[in-house]
């Protein structure tokens, strides 16, 4: 899924975590992009590829993340479709 993140946001992104999994903190070299607000839970084009909205996890993690929602939105892995999430993810 990281075709809808834009090169620059990919290497802002890369930069904050130093390519470590940011849900384990483990170096991951071909680690995966990962969309806190996903399209089909209320994320926009305007919204969807921003370094806000991006976490770079392990293969291993992004599952995780997917298959345990009610943690992932107690930590901010995934975020719900609300006015305050979607203007958090927002480039301003």
């Amino acid at each position: 899924m990281s075709a809808e993140f834009p090169p620059e946001v990919r290497g802002t992104v890369l930069e904050r975590c130093q390519a470590h999994c940011e849900r384990c903190g483990r170096s991951t070299p071909f680690g995966e992009f990962h969309h806190r607000l996903p399209r089909k839970m209320g994320g926009t084009s305007r919204n969807i590829g921003t370094v806000e909205n991006c976490l770079y996890v392990c293969v291993y993690c992004h599952h995780y993340i997917h298959s345990h929602p009610s943690e992932a939105y107690l930590k901010g892995w995934l975020l719900r479709d609300t006015e305050e999430n979607v203007r958090e993810v927002c480039e301003e």
